[in-house]
């Protein structure tokens, strides 16, 4: 028996998924929760950034097991998601910042990204160190801008939040 299948159908998916450099989904590690998207509902604009909060993104990282990834992959400290999430969200809420999707890494750091049209901001956090490598990456040029942040020195949090805004208020 073959089952058809509707291409034009809008799938929500809720979990972790490991992605390229260029940010395209390679295969869903975890899935919390899979559904059809509602009639009409269409996907948001990753321009505005991701449809789930912070705090909704960060506690599915918390349910990661260490071997998450095909027996690889660290889990994380709950207290260190705890600071990152505060973090995140203090930022966002000062310099009226889109909501970043946050990802897993394998050797247990957490990535955030802001898509823009124009550019592509990526923040790697070492939860341990409290640092993050922040990246923007032009999308036709492909010009560079970085920043090595160490958040247990004063001003760091202001220097994320600038950095964040300047390139995603250039597009």
């Amino acid at each position: 028996m073959q089952s058809m299948i509707d291409e034009s159908a809008v799938i929500r998916v809720r979990g972790v998924g490991l992605f390229n450099a260029d940010g395209a989904l390679q295969r869903v590690a975890i899935a919390t929760d899979v559904r059809l998207a509602d009639e009409g509902e269409e996907p948001v604009p990753s321009s505005r950034g991701c449809s789930t909060p912070v705090e909704g993104q960060v506690e599915t990282l918390e349910s990661l097991h260490p071997g998450w990834l095909d027996g690889g992959g660290k889990s994380y400290d709950s207290a260190q998601l705890a600071w990152l999430s505060k973090l995140l969200t203090n930022v966002i809420d000062s310099f009226g910042l889109p909501t970043p999707y946050i990802y897993p890494d394998p050797e247990g750091l957490v990535r955030a990204e802001w898509s823009q049209p124009a550019w592509e901001i990526v923040a790697t956090f070492d939860l341990a160190t409290k640092s993050a490598e922040v990246l923007a990456v032009h999308a036709e040029s492909q010009q560079v801008h970085e920043s090595t942040l160490q958040f247990e020195e004063a001003g760091a949090e202001s220097q994320l939040g600038k950095f964040v805004q300047r390139f995603v208020a250039a597009g």
